[in-house]
């Protein structure tokens, strides 16, 4: 069974309803029918003095040509700039069957609406998102451009696609980061709710010469410290995603696309200086009670318990970094919070 084309239902709706598609829209079903069928399209200009009531009148096909009458302008019709009495004689012209004269004006109504269409195209978002390939678009270019991918190597390198991630081109584009722009991101891409900490507390390594020995010269309380690592609440933010239900842990486990995506979009977002990482929420009705023949995995989806939780499970958390690049081999990047 063969998958019909989306454009055949719509040109369908086109033909027997015109009124309900934008002008430029039922040019381009048009053309695109008419290269489908290996026909021509044959544009043809109202021949009524009335006003039209929409753009395009009619859309027809049949083994010959696909034809569409517009009153977008022409040399007939309530808009033509020649006397009313051209139109009259092009519309007998036309009910007779002959169609000479008609068909002489109709050659300057299909390349009059083509220009309208081309020109219109040029300017219309819409229209230049929907049918401009991407990589002659420049819209697509100049948004890309905003959120530093504007070459195809920058572009290939985004996390979540170049499609996908340029519907946070306004969050990229501001010279600042907040974490209410970070939170709007990822409850965008997760739907899930999302919290941001900042200046959350990390224990980083301090360098061996700056240890305090007893041959050095340390003051107490100014320049003496116990222990190889100190607190530090600068450059640092948790992403606190949750409470989540059980199948949506699972799915944000180490390793998981899900997760990862995260970690890049937000390592992107953040840039190289702000260090990150995100701590998993689990809700309490999912905390499970511990059972012997259970594949749980320890530090992750396993807990020492014998009856319901009272309160969420926040224990996982997940480095930032060893998320958005997880290594080849398995390891255990979760620790306590």
């Amino acid at each position: 069974m063969t998958d019909v084309p989306e454009t055949v239902g719509l040109f369908e709706d086109l033909t027997e309803a015109p009124d309900r598609f934008d002008a430029i829209v039922a040019l381009r079903l048009a053309a695109q029918e008419a290269e489908a069928r290996g026909v021509p399209l044959d544009i043809r200009a109202v021949t009524e003095a009335r006003l039209a009531p929409v753009a395009i009148a009619g859309v027809a096909a049949d083994g010959d040509a696909v034809t569409v009458d517009v009153a977008l302008g022409g040399l007939t019709g309530p808009l033509s700039p020649l006397p009313l009495a051209y139109t009259e004689l092009a519309a007998a012209d036309r009910r007779r069957g002959a169609g000479g004269l008609g068909a002489f004006f109709d050659l300057f109504a299909g390349r009059l609406t083509l220009l309208f269409a081309a020109a219109s195209g040029k300017y219309n978002l819409p229209n230049l998102l929907q049918w401009v390939a991407p990589r002659e678009n420049r819209l697509l270019q100049a948004l890309r451009a905003l959120m530093g991918a504007g070459t195809d190597r920058t572009a290939a390198r985004l996390p979540l696609g170049q499609e996908a991630t340029l519907r946070h081109v306004g969050l990229f584009a501001q010279r600042t980061r907040s974490a209410l722009g970070l939170q709007t991101m990822a409850e965008a891409e997760l739907d899930l709710p999302v919290s941001v900490l900042q200046f959350h507390r990390r224990w980083r390594p301090m360098p061996l010469e700056d240890q305090t020995c007893l041959s050095g010269q340390g003051a107490l309380g100014q320049t003496t410290a116990a222990g190889a690592y100190v607190p530090n609440r600068t450059g640092q933010v948790r992403l606190v995603v949750g409470p989540v239900r059980y199948a949506d842990f699972l799915s944000l486990g180490f390793g998981q696309p899900r997760l990862t995506q995260l970690a890049q979009l937000t390592q992107l977002y953040l840039g190289p200086v702000v260090e990150f990482d995100i701590q998993i929420v689990l809700d309490r009705r999912d905390v499970r009670e511990t059972q012997l023949s259970d594949t749980a995995q320890l530090g992750w989806n396993c807990w020492a318990l014998t009856a319901q939780a009272a309160q969420d499970s926040d224990e996982v958390v997940i480095d930032g970094a060893l998320a958005a690049n997880p290594p080849s081999m398995e390891k255990e990047v979760t620790r306590a919070a």
